[in-house]
């Protein structure tokens, strides 16, 4: 569940208490509404109208007095840097705190803090322990993160039965991740039967709450024609909402779509547009579709040094396709100067990384290469790899 959201429930629920205290009968006077409810009201009226200071204060107050909503909040804040310096100790004692009280979604919280290191030393256990409190209590995204945590086993015993179990509960209470990920379980059969149509109607649950990911899932079904009817004008439909909700994989898809000309009139214009904003984002299939329209004038003037530039970013990324193409431009000096050792290290690395063609070429390349310059390349094409396993 996104944060917004999350913040939200929290508040109608403090609003909801403020309107019952309000509809009582009290005795006249002024701190006859002063209840925690109202105040920490007033925090949250604070903090949704940016004045941060303010609702740092009611919510420090609120929380020094045990208030869990208020540490959560106020945790938050110490996490956002909103209404002075971020402070990851502070969010997380405050977290926890408020999880200890028996808050959903502090315990949420806190397991992705301990999951990821912040404000604590990482320990997957922990972080399955208190997504799955969390979880127990029917909290939605706790019981994704808790299923995440089967799936990869972290924390636990990696179980995909186990985890198609909890990603239903979390799905089958309406949130949209749970949700694609039973359409991604069906489809790939883990954990569960395989059954492409199935998937198809956990990803159309999806998309239907706006998910980009599910939509662009919906679109390849469509495209391949595989759990729903093959229709390549459904696909672009799905394709173009997730596309505009600035999913990668979607507008690279779309792309690849109008280049091709399926299920739209072919545009290589708005092809060169798509891949673009896909590449943008490091999506490395579209950086290296981009380098293809550079590299032939396709829907843009030839320039093969700009071909090259994305070539490069997609193959640092792993692309073996990219790696394969920038050996050869390499040998046939297109955009870059004739280098016969950089092409046989990224041939190699092609190679490693699983392209058809690579291992054929390397002799071919090898029969114009002196001893020397074969070992240069060979060290090149590690130290590529050791660049690419590494965080970029």
């Amino acid at each position: 569940m996104k944060r917004w959201a999350i913040f939200a429930v929290l508040a109608i629920s403090v609003i909801v208490v403020t309107g019952a205290v309000q509809g009582r009968e009290t005795p006249a006077g002024p701190s006859a509404a002063e209840t925690p409810a109202n105040i920490l009201d007033r925090g949250v009226v604070a903090y949704e109208a940016g004045d941060y200071p303010r609702a740092l204060a009611i919510f420090s107050r609120l929380a020094a007095a045990g208030d869990p909503k208020a540490q959560l909040f106020l945790a938050w804040m110490y996490r956002d840097g909103l209404g002075g310096r971020a402070d990851d100790s502070k969010m997380f004692h405050l977290t926890q705190s408020a999880a200890e009280s028996g808050l959903a979604t502090a315990q949420n919280d806190l397991g992705r803090y301990y999951e990821r290191g912040r404000g604590v030393t990482q320990d997957f256990v922990e972080a399955a322990r208190w997504f799955r409190t969390a979880a127990e209590q029917g909290d939605p995204t706790a019981q994704a993160n808790l299923a995440r945590m089967y799936m990869a086993g972290r924390g636990v015993r990696r179980d995909d039965s186990e985890a198609a179990r909890w990603y239903r509960r979390s799905a089958d209470q309406g949130f949209a991740t749970a949700q694609f990920m039973m359409g991604y379980l069906y489809s790939r059969g883990l954990g569960i039967d395989q059954n492409h149509e199935a998937a198809a109607t956990w990803y159309r649950r999806a998309a239907a709450l706006d998910d980009p990911r599910g939509q662009w899932m919906l679109g390849l079904m469509h495209r391949a024609g595989l759990g729903v009817a093959k229709d390549d004008r459904a696909a672009i439909r799905w394709f173009r909402l997730a596309a505009a909700n600035g999913y990668a994989e979607a507008q690279n898809s779309l792309g690849e779509m109008y280049r091709l000309g399926e299920g739209v009139r072919n545009d290589n214009r708005e092809a060169l547009r798509l891949f673009q904003l896909a590449a943008d984002q490091g999506h490395a299939g579209a950086q290296l579709n981009l380098g293809k329209m550079y590299h032939g004038g396709i829907g843009v003037d030839a320039d093969q040094e700009e071909a090259v530039r994305w070539y490069l970013r997609a193959a640092t990324q792993g692309d073996a396709e990219a790696q394969y193409i920038l050996s050869l431009v390499h040998v046939l000096a297109q955009g870059v100067e004739r280098d016969l050792v950089i092409a046989h290290a990224w041939m190699t690395v092609a190679m490693r990384n699983g392209n058809p063609d690579a291992e054929d070429r390397i002799p071919m390349l090898e029969a114009e290469m002196t001893p020397a310059q074969i070992a240069r390349a060979e060290m090149l094409a590690d130290e590529l790899d050791r660049r690419a396993a590494s965080p970029q």
